[in-house]
């Protein structure tokens, strides 16, 4: 097997912190969906929520997750700030309220209700 468990979280999360940056950064044409008030609000708040499911499938326990979601957080904040790099992006507060909240709503339902794994320990 090329990868294990833990490598195939490692690399899924990896690639979705690529994709992220990919789309945060470039220019894309505007998406029909796009045209309902506030629907990309929506879309940024579901991608940051997907990115805080694939971090808790990271750790091992609830401190690394809270710095984990802190972590992915930040990154959002890094996203909005290289997008005022780029002249045909705009930096959005708005934007990172909506992906600090699908962060906080992935931490908070995943914090209740999901258990925390000892990966390491599963892989020997």
């Amino acid at each position: 097997m090329i990868f294990g468990y833990c490598n195939l979280n490692i690399f899924v999360f990896v690639a979705y912190s690529a994709l992220v940056a990919y789309l945060s950064l470039d220019t894309l044409p505007p998406v029909a969906v796009l045209a309902i008030p506030h629907m990309d609000k929506v879309i940024h708040m579901l991608t940051y929520f997907v990115f805080a499911v694939l971090g808790y499938r990271m750790v091992a326990t609830r401190k690394g997750f809270v710095a984990m979601s802190a972590g992915i957080a930040a990154y959002s904040g890094l996203m909005e700030i290289a997008q005022s790099l780029n002249p045909d992006r705009m930096t959005s507060i708005a934007d990172l309220g909506a992906n600090v909240l699908g962060v906080v709503t992935a931490f908070m339902l995943l914090n209740r209700s999901a258990p925390f794994r000892n990966f390491v320990a599963a892989q020997d």
